[in-house]
């Protein structure tokens, strides 16, 4: 009777699978945390950020872990965001999850806003595909 419904397991399970996609990858690439990196980066391939960038990041798919920070704008295919991101991000999927702060403007097709999450911004759906191949 209610098997249409998308209860809290499925959306569990629907990021573990987006985030086990990102940290899989083939071509993926790593900023530790250690590292601040002061400029844009690009890549054709997923990126999974420890660490702190002050610029803005294009990529393929992006992985935010806790604790990483971005000052800068994003634009990618899947954002998953457990860390801090201050400015603009274009996805077609964008999740924020528990621990995640995002400041800014979020265009996309799907918005997750797991609780404990903190959004303080403005969501706009972006009905045609946004972000162009790196």
């Amino acid at each position: 009777m209610f098997g249409g419904l998308a209860g809290p397991s499925r959306q569990v399970k629907r990021h573990a699978v987006a985030t086990s996609k990102i940290a899989a990858s083939a071509h993926s690439s790593s900023i530790s945390e250690d590292l601040v990196i002061n400029g844009n980066i690009e890549s054709r391939g997923n990126l999974h950020l420890k660490g702190q960038v002050q610029g803005d990041i294009r990529c393929q798919s992006l992985f935010v872990d806790e604790g990483a920070q971005i000052h800068g704008n994003v634009m990618a295919e899947e954002v998953v965001i457990q860390g801090s991101v201050v400015g603009a991000v274009r996805a077609s999927g964008v999740v924020l999850q528990a621990k995640s702060h995002l400041e800014g403007e979020v265009w996309c097709q799907n918005l997750t806003v797991e609780q404990g999450a903190i959004f303080e911004g403005v969501s706009r759906v972006d009905r045609e595909r946004s972000v162009p191949p790196a």
